[in-house]
């Protein structure tokens, strides 16, 4: 009886075992195949576009592709002399992008050697240099572009002078009518200055003898424009 029992149960769950195991690697496999997503291989291959961070995607792989002026040790065959300056240690950033920082010679931001300045660094201003003001700025060659520079009354009209002349201005070259206009201290004086019947203006001071009426110089009703009435 005993031995029956154990032969039908051992039957019963060997019978049983195996279906549930059958379904269970079947449903294991068919699951695999149907949840599972393309494995890491299968993928598209990344592109050579720009991570969040401003970097090309495959920055920090080593090796320089795409975009990159770098990528960690791999500089491309490239040196500070092969950029331009004479000498130096040219390193990689973060981004991929070309550290000029350790590189010596002009337009690495830094005054070196016989550099009068380099890029936005001066070593001196307008005025130091006999100017009475303006801006000084840096060539390429890390030379002083005083071309901004000015001194009024040296007749040379340079920001931020208005003009730099000793006799009087023609209105008419100034686009006014007539008039004579003066500088004074290297600022246009234009009171002498007016617009003629018919010319733009903004205000009555703009027009001689006339009345600024919509925009033109123009003669108020029952104004002669200095003319005697005769009877």
């Amino acid at each position: 009886m005993s031995g029956g029992m154990s032969t039908d149960g051992m039957s019963a769950a060997t019978g049983t075992g195996s279906s549930e195991a059958g379904d269970g690697d079947g449903g294991g496999a068919s699951g695999a195949s149907t949840d599972s997503g393309p494995g890491p291989d299968s993928g598209p291959a990344p592109d050579d576009g720009e991570a969040d961070s401003g970097a090309p995607l495959n920055c920090g792989d080593g090796v320089v592709q795409g975009s990159e002026d770098c990528d960690e040790d791999d500089l491309g065959g490239a040196t500070c002399v092969s950029l331009g300056f004479s000498g130096g240690a040219l390193e990689c950033q973060s981004d991929c992008k070309f550290d000029r920082a350790r590189c010596v010679g002009c337009g690495n931001g830094r005054i070196e050697g016989d550099e009068l300045c380099d890029g936005e660094q001066l070593s001196a201003s307008c005025e130091d240099l006999g100017w009475e003001g303006g801006d000084l700025s840096c060539t390429d060659s890390c030379l002083f572009d005083q071309s901004a520079c000015s001194t009024c009354g040296d007749g040379v009209v340079t920001r931020p002078e208005e003009c730099d002349a000793a006799e009087p201005i023609a209105c008419a070259s100034l686009g006014w009518d007539v008039g004579a206009a003066y500088c004074s201290e290297c600022s246009l004086d234009v009171e002498g200055c007016c617009m003629e019947l018919g010319g733009d203006c903004e205000d009555a001071v703009d027009c001689c003898d006339a009345e600024c009426i919509d925009g033109s110089c123009d003669l108020a009703a029952g104004d002669s424009g200095g003319v005697a009435e005769t009877g």
